[in-house]
């Protein structure tokens, strides 16, 4: 056997200490093996200890190992635990080496699909380098016996459907939940919560393949243990033919194993009852293809088959072939339906029979118990396994919403609902009246066909005119029975999205450039500025951020918030006009949110009679607004990172700082924010570096200066048209270093004196010494105790505090002693030496 195979066809059924577990899983494998699955039970309750299907974590690993496509766990669990015996745990990770085969894994117990916890155990499967799963299905919180087996059932009736085609696991899923929560009568109000709770970790797109089912033919069907049949594929030269044997309960009756040539033995160990062959082969173009085919050991074998309609409602009539093979013939054949007798079966072929009389469908939601009869001729009974068929509804899907796609698209996202437990197909329709327009149009019908319960949406792709337009969607179910239902619903919806082309610039109709209108605003962007096909977005997000601009105010007229918020998907230029209907006081300005100093600014434009026109990039967040800001920037300067007394000295290259603050900002543009050099106007804006963070401005430079200039001023005007009072600067510049000792005072002194001295430009190293008349050093100071926020290196005007104590703090003696100032600059050293006398 080919094991590549094996491990794809393979699924492994978990059930944890419960005995419901063991139920609900053996419930659920009959379809499965149905389909021709291999179906491995795992079962870790007490009473299966030591049987044929216990298994502990070993076995688990085992199993994974081998390779399995799909595994249900039914128990109970943490986190990070399937917790029945600790089945399988974190520790247990660095066990597995399944990469090459991992299976889709359904964790139906509490909380293992938690996507917030990064060490639940469906994250840490799905993120395991060595293998673990390829997608989990768990709760996020608590689960439920019941419902999270009912949660499974529609799950699986996806998963393992062989009508068609397989979809993925996302779609599945969803469709699946619906079904569950729609149908659930039980538990209603756990059912939604199940809803959100059970979470898909893994890419919603994969889909669980499932292998075509192949027809077999098999000489008989009515057969006797050990007794040798041959059987034909209908695909030429099957290969690598891998099967098992199961018996009328499904369990196994072998294990699996290869077939070398198309014939078998029917098993020996079996008296009598229902036998199954299921498995798996490779056709010519190397595909695998299940298959099942059943028998009947020691008795008639009956088999129904082509069951019409597939989904009846009252109205129609049920009916279906039946297939009999007993070797000692058979004396008659009826239909039952509800342990009443019907009608005899006529004999079409040598095995095949039908139906004398159809079965009339009852009233929607009632059951019906079809059984096969069959006396054979040495008169021995024999009954068919029942044939459940429940009446549906005639299809009811009604509209339930048009809304504008959440993603970036244009045109609307429609959902319908099937109310009713029945299938069938109608014709969608959606139509608009533009707005200014008194007929709806249409502008897209499809047919649609709908499952049971089914709620879907579809995307429906047109381009958008400006306006508010009243939408109709309606859907006219086509019914076999009952008169056609046509339901309808209308919407109104303003266009918030158009399209912007490089060669259109903004477009309604994918044609001619046009200017788009949202609400009152006008937007254009002109052909040629866009790189590729993009959308211009306007919502109105409704929430004004200024927790730092106080003194701003939304406009508000008639309770609608003068308020837009654009997306553009590229940082492209346009144009726009607010059509504002009123006149604005000058204290109404637009403004724009400046995202990377989070503050408002308002926004250059021009009136146009009651329009406002202006200019754009890319995207941002407007809004009109009233300011009540009458307060001028406030300004301060630094010269070498220190502020400055007036006629200090100064480099001819100072570094400079002026720090402003204002709530709304500085207006660099307005001719009322200027520098001054020597108290003229001075042309240096094209020479500072501007640093705006939040109210705060930073504007640094670097002039040259001549020994002549003795002032440099400032005045600023913030973005509300206050200016403020002119902030001037006095200095010296000297192009030489010098230091001006101005002595100490008082002098002599009792407590404290006060050594006043003047740099000329910053110096590498300072220090002030007091020596005693033998040349016994007293104080030092190097940057201690300064008046003001000076460091005594610093150019300018400084004064350090003496106490009168030595470098120990104790008070010195009266007398006379000396000061010597010691300054570096470029590798010279200058001092000046002076007197201080105490008197206490």
């Amino acid at each position: 056997a080919a094991p590549d195979q094996i491990w794809e066809n393979s699924i492994l059924m978990i059930a944890g200490y419960e005995d419901d577990f063991r139920i609900q899983t053996e419930e659920l494998i009959s379809n499965i093996v149905g389909k021709g699955f291999f179906t491995e039970r795992m079962f870790i309750d007490q009473y299966s200890e030591n049987g044929p299907f216990w298994g502990t974590t070993d076995t688990l690993l085992s199993y994974l190992e081998s390779g399995l496509s799909y595994i249900n766990f039914f128990g109970h669990g943490g986190g990070a635990a399937w917790g029945d015996r600790s089945l399988f745990t974190l520790a247990n990770l660095d066990d597995l080496s399944n990469e090459n085969k991992t299976p889709f894994v359904t964790s139906m117990t509490c909380f293992t699909g938690d996507i917030l916890n990064p060490h639940s155990l469906g994250k840490k499967m799905v993120g395991n380098a060595n293998g673990g799963a390829y997608g989990w299905l768990g709760s996020s919180g608590v689960g439920w016996i019941v419902n999270d087996y009912l949660l499974l059932q529609p799950i699986h009736e996806r998963l393992f459907a062989s009508n068609s085609e397989p979809m993925p696991i996302g779609k599945l899923i969803n469709e699946a939940k619906m079904d569950y929560f729609f149908t659930n009568i039980i538990f209603p109000d756990i059912a939604i919560t199940q809803l959100f709770q059970f979470n898909l970790m893994g890419d919603p797109a994969m889909v669980l393949m499932r292998f075509p089912a192949a027809n077999i033919d098999v000489n008989n069907h009515s057969v006797y243990a050990g007794e040798n049949i041959s059987f034909n594929f209908d695909s030429p030269s099957p290969d690598s033919i891998t099967a098992q044997w199961l018996d009328g309960n499904n369990y196994p009756l072998s294990e699996i194993f290869p077939i070398q040539n198309e014939e078998l033995l029917i098993p020996e160990n079996v008296d009598s009852g229902e036998v199954s062959l299921i498995g798996v082969f490779k056709d010519q173009y190397s595909m695998n293809n299940q298959f099942r085919v059943s028998f009947e050991i020691e008795g008639s074998f009956i088999q129904i088959q082509n069951i019409l309609p597939d989904y009846p409602i009252q109205g129609d009539s049920i009916s279906f072939d039946v297939y009999i093979q007993d070797p000692l013939g058979i004396t008659s054949a009826e239909c039952w339906v509800d342990n009443n007798l019907f009608c005899n079966l006529e004999q079409q072929s040598e095995s095949q029979y039908y139906l004398e009389d159809k079965i009339p469908v009852p009233p929607p939601g009632n059951n019906v118990s079809i059984k096969i009869r069959v006396l054979n001729s040495e008169n021995e009974e024999k009954w068919s396994s029942p044939l459940e068929i429940t009446s549906l509804e005639e299809i009811d899907v009604r509209p339930i919403s048009i809304l504008l796609p959440d993603e970036n698209k244009i045109g609307l996202i429609v959902g319908l609902k099937n109310q009713s437990n029945g299938t069938g197909t109608g014709l969608m329709t959606l139509q608009v009246k533009w707005d200014g327009e008194l007929e709806f149009q249409e502008l897209f019908s499809d047919s649609m066909s709908f499952s049971q319960k089914l709620y879907t949406t579809k995307t429906i792709d047109f381009p958008m005119v400006s306006g508010t337009h009243d939408f109709m969607l309606s859907f006219n179910n086509v019914r076999k029975f009952q008169s056609d239902t046509l339901y309808a619903i209308d919407t109104v919806i303003t266009v918030d999205r158009f399209w912007i082309t490089p060669g259109l610039g903004t477009t309604e109709n994918l044609m001619t450039h046009d200017s788009v209108k949202y609400k009152d605003l006008i937007y254009s962007v002109s052909p040629g500025k866009s790189d590729g096909n993009s959308i211009i977005k306007f919502f109105e997000n409704g929430t004004l951020i200024n927790e730092n601009q106080p003194s701003l105010h939304p406009l508000s007229i008639s309770g609608d918030s003068k308020l837009i918020d654009i997306s553009v998907q590229e940082t492209i230029p346009w144009s726009a006009e607010w059509l504002t209907g009123i006149t604005f006081g000058q204290d109404t300005l637009l403004f724009l949110f400046n995202t990377q100093r989070n503050m408002w600014e308002p926004v250059d434009g021009d009136w146009i009679g009651l329009n406002y026109s202006f200019n754009g990039t890319g995207s941002g967040q407007y809004a009109w607004m009233v300011s009540s800001d009458q307060s001028p920037p406030l300004l301060e300067a630094m010269i070498g990172g220190q502020a400055i007394l007036r006629d200090s000295y100064i480099g001819a290259e100072p570094d400079i700082t002026i720090l402003a603050k204002d709530e709304n900002g500085i207006e660099f543009e307005s001719t009322h924010t200027k520098f001054l050099k020597n108290g003229s106007e001075w042309g240096i804006k094209d020479d500072i570096d501007i640093n705006q963070i939040g109210v705060l401005t930073y504007i640094t430079f670097n002039p040259m200066l001549e020994t002549d200039d003795t002032s440099i001023g400032f005045i600023a005007c913030d973005k509300m048209g206050n200016i403020s009072d002119t902030l001037t600067l006095e200095f010296i510049v000297s192009s030489d270093i010098q230091l001006f000792d101005y002595g100490n005072f008082p002098n002599p002194f009792k407590t404290i004196t006060r050594f006043a001295y003047e740099l000329t430009h910053t110096v590498d190293d300072f220090n002030l010494t007091i020596y005693s008349v033998d040349g016994r050093k007293i104080k030092q100071f190097k940057l201690g105790s300064t008046l003001g926020d000076f460091s005594p290196n610093i150019g300018g005007f400084h004064e350090i505090i003496w106490d009168g104590r030595d470098e120990w703090g104790d008070n010195i003696a009266s007398g006379v002693y000396f000061y010597k100032y010691r300054v570096k600059y470029n590798s010279k050293t200058f001092t000046n030496i002076g007197k201080v006398a105490i008197a206490r």
